[in-house]
């Protein structure tokens, strides 16, 4: 999946989730590869946090979360994210 398509299908997940439950994850748990593809996407796409991955790395979606949500990066092989 390419960076943009990941970032639209996570935004897609988050919406199912809420409409779903009623009310927003409390965590996506971001597979450490996935986090790389995010990785590439532009300030036009991510706004600052894009900068700030540029400079201090992937952690900074667990630092700064997405969409509001919290994330946690899996370290453990996976390929798919989920949220909670």
């Amino acid at each position: 999946m390419e960076p943009l398509e990941l970032w639209h299908a996570i935004i897609d997940a988050e919406a199912a989730f809420h409409n779903e439950h009623g009310e927003p994850p409390q965590v996506l748990h971001l597979p450490v590869l996935l986090a790389y593809d995010l990785a590439k996407l532009r300030r036009d796409v991510m706004g600052e946090l894009a900068d700030q991955v540029m400079r201090q790395g992937i952690k900074v979606y667990e630092e700064n979360g997405l969409l509001g949500v919290p994330v946690k990066l899996l370290r453990d092989g996976s390929t798919d994210f989920r949220f909670e």
